[in-house]
């Protein structure tokens, strides 16, 4: 890793994306990475920071010394406002990861400048992470922030694929949001990492989208995953439309609401060089874990 970005340090880096982006770092010769968490640990040989964020950000960056902050985990603009401080009175390059949900979901390819106005189907979490977003947009203007769409891939503790997997081998009805036609993107998290450490190098500013190019809808990510559990299933798979609710995220329920979620990637894929892989490669990621977990039980 070139740059100024020598010491990294990853908020959340002891699962899925960050974990990831942690495991990345610690390859990179010439870079140093710690991780911070409330619970759990980073990948082996990653120094770890077991500590609360909210009270102890401070006294970890003062004794880290980071020349970049990576973000996986700030869900509230106060959490935001606080890195965004901190890192200014620093001189610490700061990576916010946002989330697409933040945009209005009109089926149009949002481009970076695009309003935030999140659905009220996202709840609490689209409006915390809009404001979040505004927050750093606004309070630090030289920050990197990554708005990545829907994440799919192993271990995603989001069970967007897990969710359909275990339905369609237990035989259970399979509800769709509407008919399934809205379009969307995905991002597997090791491209997300890879951007959050490439911008970082970079000092990359402003907000960026992360996702893949080409959208699906969600009755193709359906099928797809039908296809995959193949002869595992206890019956064939029934899709049940469903028009209750349907605009209204519900993990136990779907993997997705019934919104679009459009983004335009150019900026990733210009200036980060980040091409992130087609959502059928990552379903199939996911489900190989799942198989794998799945012999494991």
């Amino acid at each position: 890793m070139s740059g100024k970005a020598r010491r990294v340090l990853v908020i959340g880096g002891n699962r899925f994306a960050g974990r990831m982006a942690a495991g990345l770092l610690s390859d990179m010769p010439g870079v140093e990475v710690a991780v911070l968490n409330r619970s759990g640990t980073g990948p082996d040989d990653v120094r770890a920071f077991r500590a609360d964020r909210n009270a102890e950000l401070g006294s970890v960056l003062r004794d880290f010394r980071p020349d970049c902050l990576i973000d996986f985990a700030a869900y509230t603009p106060t959490q935001a406002e606080r890195a965004c401080d901190l890192t200014s009175a620093n001189g610490i390059h700061y990576v916010h990861i946002s989330s697409a949900s933040a945009y209005p979901p009109n089926g149009e390819p949002h481009a970076e400048h695009a309003p935030l106005t999140p659905h009220e189907g996202w709840g609490d979490y689209g409006r915390e992470k809009a404001l979040a977003d505004e927050c750093v947009r606004t309070r630090k203007p030289d920050a990197t922030i990554l708005r990545p769409a829907y994440f799919i891939g192993p271990d995603n503790p989001i069970r967007r694929c897990t969710l359909l997997f275990d339905r369609i081998a237990g035989g259970e009805p399979l509800p769709i949001p509407y008919d399934g036609s809205a379009l969307i993107q995905t991002v597997h998290p090791q491209d997300l990492a890879r951007a959050a450490i490439v911008a970082g190098r970079m000092r990359a500013a402003g907000p960026i989208n992360i996702a893949c190019a080409e959208p699906t809808s969600i009755a193709n990510f359906y099928h797809l995953c039908v296809e995959l559990v193949g002869e595992m299933a206890a019956k064939p798979a029934q899709i049940m439309q469903t028009d209750e609710f349907a605009e209204a995220y519900d993990e136990n329920r779907w993997p997705f609401p019934g919104l679009p979620m459009r983004l335009d990637t150019t900026r990733c894929t210009q200036e980060l060089g980040v091409v992130c892989r087609p959502t059928p490669v990552s379903v199939r990621e996911a489900h190989q874990t799942w198989l794998k977990h799945r012999i494991e039980r």
